[in-house]
């Protein structure tokens, strides 16, 4: 009877190894497929739920706000150059729209809360105003902003001294006009400016005295003149 039940408990334990042996087996099985498939596989389905979820969200969220106005980047008050960039940021989704001249220009989606046209002007001013637009909304204007396109060199006109003019005076008063705005250098220093009027006193050498005279406007535009005059105590 006792060698029975020792028979008994060896085959029960033999069975009970097997049992943890296959267990052991079929855990490591499962850690190989979890760290092969699984994992990767459960964190797209993951990453993909979320981005539908964010995007429904994003979408809610634009639908149920007002539409923003867009952000206008700094641009040139005057330029020589027809050719400028309007560009700045807005809520990706939004449309931008752009006038110039209070007519509708043109229009662009916003990507990457970002926007941009490149626009050929026409001379003399352009007004551009923007708003954004997003299903049946439309947003304010932004503040107009004014660019005027120069490519006329300005106006450059020396009243004294004249060209090859005598003086006995070793300091010279350089008088003219130019357009309004423009700014004067006489041999490089800055002339004093009242509207259109420029004056400057150049102190001279002995003899001959070259005198150049430069006109540059706000838009980059530039005039030059050089006129001599003959300095004699």
């Amino acid at each position: 009877m006792a060698k029975k039940s020792s028979r008994l408990r060896k085959k029960l334990e033999r069975k009970s190894r097997r049992n943890v042996l296959l267990s052991l087996l079929g855990i490591s099985i499962l850690g190989i497929f979890l760290l092969k498939l699984g994992i990767p596989f459960l964190s797209d389905v993951s990453y993909r739920i979320g981005s539908l979820f964010q995007t429904q969200s994003n979408e809610q969220s634009l639908s149920d706000e007002f539409v923003s106005t867009p952000i206008l980047n700094p641009l040139p008050e005057a330029t020589n150059s027809a050719e400028v960039n309007i560009s700045g940021s807005s809520l990706s989704g939004y449309e931008v729209l752009l006038y110039i001249n209070g007519e509708l220009d043109d229009r662009e989606k916003v990507r990457n809360n970002e926007f941009s046209f490149e626009k050929s002007l026409t001379e003399g001013e352009n007004i551009i105003k923007l708003k954004a637009s997003f299903k049946d909304r439309e947003s304010e204007f932004t503040d107009p902003v004014v660019i005027n396109i120069k490519t006329a060199p300005p106006l450059l006109e020396i009243e004294t001294p004249t060209d090859g003019q005598e003086v006995s005076k070793k300091s010279l008063e350089v008088k003219g006009k130019t357009d309004m705005g423009a700014r004067i250098t006489v041999n490089g220093y800055w002339a004093l400016m009242e509207g259109e009027n420029f004056s400057y006193t150049l102190e001279l050498n002995d003899g001959d005295n070259e005198i150049k005279v430069e006109a540059v406007d706000e838009a980059g535009n530039k005039t030059e003149r050089k006129i001599k005059v003959k300095y004699s105590p």
